[in-house]
Protein backbone atom coordinates (compact mmCIF):
# COMPACT_ATOMS: atom_id res chain seq x y z
CA UNK A 1 0.00 0.00 0.00
CA UNK A 2 1.05 3.55 -0.71
CA UNK A 3 -0.06 6.48 1.38
CA UNK A 4 -0.99 9.44 -0.75
CA UNK A 5 -3.24 12.47 -0.69
CA UNK A 6 -6.37 13.70 -2.35
CA UNK A 7 -6.23 17.16 -3.87
CA UNK A 8 -9.34 18.74 -5.28
CA UNK A 9 -9.53 22.22 -6.73
CA UNK A 10 -11.79 24.16 -9.01
CA UNK A 11 -11.86 27.62 -10.50
CA UNK A 12 -14.67 29.69 -11.89
CA UNK A 13 -15.61 33.29 -12.39
CA UNK A 14 -17.19 33.19 -8.94
CA UNK A 15 -14.49 31.79 -6.64
CA UNK A 16 -11.44 29.54 -6.21
CA UNK A 17 -11.51 26.55 -3.88
CA UNK A 18 -8.89 23.92 -2.94
CA UNK A 19 -9.09 21.09 -0.42
CA UNK A 20 -6.71 18.25 0.51
CA UNK A 21 -7.26 15.02 2.45
CA UNK A 22 -5.30 11.83 3.14
CA UNK A 23 -6.01 8.58 1.32
CA UNK A 24 -4.77 5.02 1.05
CA UNK A 25 -4.23 3.78 -2.46
CA UNK A 26 -3.21 0.54 -4.10
CA UNK A 27 -1.78 0.13 -7.56
CA UNK A 28 -4.83 -1.89 -8.61
CA UNK A 29 -7.30 0.84 -7.59
CA UNK A 30 -5.34 3.91 -8.57
CA UNK A 31 -7.35 6.53 -10.45
CA UNK A 32 -5.00 8.79 -12.42
CA UNK A 33 -5.09 12.57 -12.32
CA UNK A 34 -7.94 13.81 -14.48
CA UNK A 35 -9.21 17.15 -15.72
CA UNK A 36 -12.92 17.68 -16.25
CA UNK A 37 -14.15 20.56 -18.36
CA UNK A 38 -17.75 20.74 -17.23
CA UNK A 39 -20.58 22.34 -19.15
CA UNK A 40 -20.88 24.69 -16.19
CA UNK A 41 -17.58 26.32 -17.20
CA UNK A 42 -15.83 25.00 -14.07
CA UNK A 43 -12.40 23.41 -14.24
CA UNK A 44 -11.91 20.50 -11.82
CA UNK A 45 -8.60 18.68 -11.27
CA UNK A 46 -8.40 15.72 -8.92
CA UNK A 47 -6.47 12.59 -7.96
CA UNK A 48 -8.45 9.74 -6.41
CA UNK A 49 -7.10 6.49 -5.03
CA UNK A 50 -10.07 4.54 -3.69
CA UNK A 51 -13.80 4.13 -4.17
CA UNK A 52 -14.31 5.66 -0.73
CA UNK A 53 -12.77 8.93 -1.80
CA UNK A 54 -14.54 8.74 -5.14
CA UNK A 55 -17.83 8.90 -3.23
CA UNK A 56 -16.51 11.80 -1.18
CA UNK A 57 -15.55 13.58 -4.37
CA UNK A 58 -19.05 13.13 -5.80
CA UNK A 59 -20.51 14.58 -2.62
CA UNK A 60 -18.07 17.47 -2.92
CA UNK A 61 -19.30 18.22 -6.44
CA UNK A 62 -22.92 18.11 -5.35
CA UNK A 63 -22.41 20.39 -2.34
CA UNK A 64 -19.89 22.91 -3.67
CA UNK A 65 -20.35 23.07 -7.42
CA UNK A 66 -24.06 22.80 -8.07
CA UNK A 67 -25.04 26.05 -6.31
CA UNK A 68 -22.43 27.91 -8.35
CA UNK A 69 -23.41 26.50 -11.71
CA UNK A 70 -22.93 29.04 -14.49
CA UNK A 71 -25.88 29.88 -16.72
CA UNK A 72 -25.82 31.80 -19.97
CA UNK A 73 -27.48 35.22 -19.69
CA UNK A 74 -30.96 35.37 -21.15
CA UNK A 75 -31.66 37.49 -24.19
CA UNK A 76 -33.80 40.38 -23.01
CA UNK A 77 -33.59 42.72 -26.02
CA UNK A 78 -36.69 41.50 -27.84
CA UNK A 79 -38.54 43.56 -30.43
CA UNK A 80 -42.17 43.43 -31.54
CA UNK A 81 -42.29 43.57 -35.33
CA UNK A 82 -44.98 43.68 -37.99
CA UNK A 83 -45.04 39.89 -38.15
CA UNK A 84 -47.02 39.98 -34.90
CA UNK A 85 -44.48 38.20 -32.70
CA UNK A 86 -41.44 38.89 -30.57
CA UNK A 87 -37.99 37.99 -31.85
CA UNK A 88 -34.32 38.66 -31.18
CA UNK A 89 -33.26 39.58 -34.71
CA UNK A 90 -31.19 42.76 -34.88
CA UNK A 91 -33.54 45.39 -36.29
CA UNK A 92 -33.09 48.74 -38.02
CA UNK A 93 -35.30 51.74 -37.25
CA UNK A 94 -33.50 54.86 -38.52
CA UNK A 95 -30.73 56.14 -40.76
CA UNK A 96 -28.84 59.41 -41.30
CA UNK A 97 -27.88 60.28 -44.87
CA UNK A 98 -25.34 63.05 -45.53
CA UNK A 99 -24.97 64.59 -48.99
CA UNK A 100 -24.43 67.87 -50.87
CA UNK A 101 -26.77 69.84 -53.09
CA UNK A 102 -26.04 69.33 -56.79
CA UNK A 103 -26.33 72.20 -59.25
CA UNK A 104 -29.10 70.52 -61.26
CA UNK A 105 -31.24 70.34 -58.10
CA UNK A 106 -31.54 74.13 -57.86
CA UNK A 107 -34.04 76.33 -59.67
CA UNK A 108 -33.80 79.85 -61.13
CA UNK A 109 -34.07 81.31 -57.65
CA UNK A 110 -30.83 79.52 -56.72
CA UNK A 111 -32.44 77.24 -54.13
CA UNK A 112 -33.25 73.52 -54.16
CA UNK A 113 -36.50 72.76 -55.98
CA UNK A 114 -39.16 71.42 -53.60
CA UNK A 115 -39.53 68.15 -55.53
CA UNK A 116 -35.92 67.18 -54.68
CA UNK A 117 -36.76 66.80 -51.00
CA UNK A 118 -38.91 63.78 -51.84
CA UNK A 119 -35.91 62.27 -53.63
CA UNK A 120 -33.72 62.94 -50.59
CA UNK A 121 -36.19 61.12 -48.36
CA UNK A 122 -36.32 58.20 -50.78
CA UNK A 123 -32.51 58.00 -50.95
CA UNK A 124 -32.40 57.81 -47.16
CA UNK A 125 -35.08 55.10 -47.21
CA UNK A 126 -33.06 52.94 -49.62
CA UNK A 127 -29.97 53.39 -47.43
CA UNK A 128 -32.05 52.33 -44.41
CA UNK A 129 -33.01 49.10 -46.17
CA UNK A 130 -29.40 48.41 -47.18
CA UNK A 131 -28.35 48.87 -43.56
CA UNK A 132 -30.86 46.15 -42.66
CA UNK A 133 -29.26 43.87 -45.28
CA UNK A 134 -32.17 44.23 -47.70
CA UNK A 135 -33.08 45.87 -50.99
CA UNK A 136 -36.44 47.53 -51.47
CA UNK A 137 -36.56 46.30 -55.08
CA UNK A 138 -34.49 43.13 -55.53
CA UNK A 139 -34.56 41.28 -58.88
CA UNK A 140 -37.48 38.88 -59.35
CA UNK A 141 -39.16 40.04 -56.13
CA UNK A 142 -42.70 38.76 -55.55
CA UNK A 143 -43.74 41.93 -53.69
CA UNK A 144 -43.24 45.65 -54.22
CA UNK A 145 -43.57 48.81 -52.12
CA UNK A 146 -45.26 51.70 -53.98
CA UNK A 147 -45.67 55.06 -52.22
CA UNK A 148 -49.24 55.75 -51.14
CA UNK A 149 -48.72 59.05 -49.26
CA UNK A 150 -45.99 61.69 -48.96
CA UNK A 151 -45.76 65.26 -47.70
CA UNK A 152 -43.21 67.93 -46.75
CA UNK A 153 -43.14 71.18 -44.83
CA UNK A 154 -40.39 73.59 -45.89
CA UNK A 155 -38.83 75.85 -43.27
CA UNK A 156 -35.56 77.14 -44.79
CA UNK A 157 -33.94 76.90 -48.25
CA UNK A 158 -30.97 74.82 -49.38
CA UNK A 159 -28.51 76.16 -51.98
CA UNK A 160 -25.89 74.76 -54.33
CA UNK A 161 -23.06 72.89 -52.52
CA UNK A 162 -24.78 73.06 -49.14
CA UNK A 163 -24.02 69.96 -47.07
CA UNK A 164 -27.07 68.62 -45.27
CA UNK A 165 -28.39 65.56 -43.44
CA UNK A 166 -31.56 63.55 -43.93
CA UNK A 167 -32.64 61.69 -40.79
CA UNK A 168 -35.27 59.08 -41.65
CA UNK A 169 -37.11 57.12 -38.95
CA UNK A 170 -39.68 54.34 -38.99
CA UNK A 171 -42.67 55.89 -37.23
CA UNK A 172 -45.17 53.06 -37.69
CA UNK A 173 -45.30 49.48 -38.96
CA UNK A 174 -48.59 47.73 -39.62
CA UNK A 175 -49.40 44.43 -41.26
CA UNK A 176 -49.20 45.87 -44.77
CA UNK A 177 -47.66 49.35 -44.46
CA UNK A 178 -44.60 51.22 -43.20
CA UNK A 179 -44.69 54.94 -42.42
CA UNK A 180 -41.51 57.01 -42.28
CA UNK A 181 -40.79 60.47 -40.96
CA UNK A 182 -37.84 62.51 -42.21
CA UNK A 183 -36.03 65.62 -41.03
CA UNK A 184 -33.63 67.58 -43.25
CA UNK A 185 -31.07 69.65 -41.33
CA UNK A 186 -28.02 71.80 -42.14
CA UNK A 187 -25.51 72.70 -39.43
CA UNK A 188 -28.11 71.77 -36.82
CA UNK A 189 -30.84 73.98 -38.33
CA UNK A 190 -34.06 72.31 -39.40
CA UNK A 191 -34.64 72.83 -43.12
CA UNK A 192 -37.71 70.67 -43.78
CA UNK A 193 -39.77 67.86 -42.28
CA UNK A 194 -41.78 65.24 -44.10
CA UNK A 195 -43.34 61.81 -44.01
CA UNK A 196 -43.96 58.96 -46.43
CA UNK A 197 -46.06 55.79 -46.34
CA UNK A 198 -45.36 52.70 -48.43
CA UNK A 199 -47.62 49.68 -48.92
CA UNK A 200 -46.71 46.08 -49.64
CA UNK A 201 -48.32 44.72 -52.84
CA UNK A 202 -48.04 41.57 -54.90
CA UNK A 203 -46.23 41.69 -58.25
CA UNK A 204 -47.57 39.18 -60.75
CA UNK A 205 -47.28 39.58 -64.54
CA UNK A 206 -50.58 40.53 -66.13
CA UNK A 207 -52.33 41.10 -62.78
CA UNK A 208 -53.14 44.36 -60.96
CA UNK A 209 -51.25 45.30 -57.81
CA UNK A 210 -52.94 43.93 -54.68
CA UNK A 211 -52.11 44.72 -51.08
CA UNK A 212 -50.58 41.86 -49.11
CA UNK A 213 -48.98 41.40 -45.66
CA UNK A 214 -45.32 42.34 -45.44
CA UNK A 215 -43.28 39.10 -45.54
CA UNK A 216 -41.73 38.20 -42.19
CA UNK A 217 -38.33 37.96 -43.90
CA UNK A 218 -38.62 41.73 -44.38
CA UNK A 219 -40.75 42.87 -41.44
CA UNK A 220 -38.55 41.21 -38.83
CA UNK A 221 -35.60 43.38 -39.87
CA UNK A 222 -37.35 46.65 -38.97
CA UNK A 223 -38.70 48.21 -35.81
CA UNK A 224 -40.34 51.49 -34.83
CA UNK A 225 -37.98 54.23 -33.65
CA UNK A 226 -38.37 54.61 -29.88
CA UNK A 227 -37.57 58.33 -29.73
CA UNK A 228 -38.71 60.05 -32.87
CA UNK A 229 -37.87 63.75 -33.00
CA UNK A 230 -39.99 64.19 -36.11
CA UNK A 231 -43.31 63.53 -34.44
Amino acid sequence: MICSGLSISFESSFCHFTTKTSALETSSRLIPICTLNLSTHLLVTFSLTSSHYLKRFKNFLRVHLTPRRWQAPKQTATTFCASGRYNTVVTTSEYRLTRRVHFYETDKAGIVHFSCFYRYMEEAEHALWRTAGLSIAPPNASVGFPRVAADFQFLKPLRFEDEFEVHICIAEISEKRIRYTATVTKDGDRIATGSMTIACVTKRPGEPLRSTPIPTTIADHFSVTRTNSNE
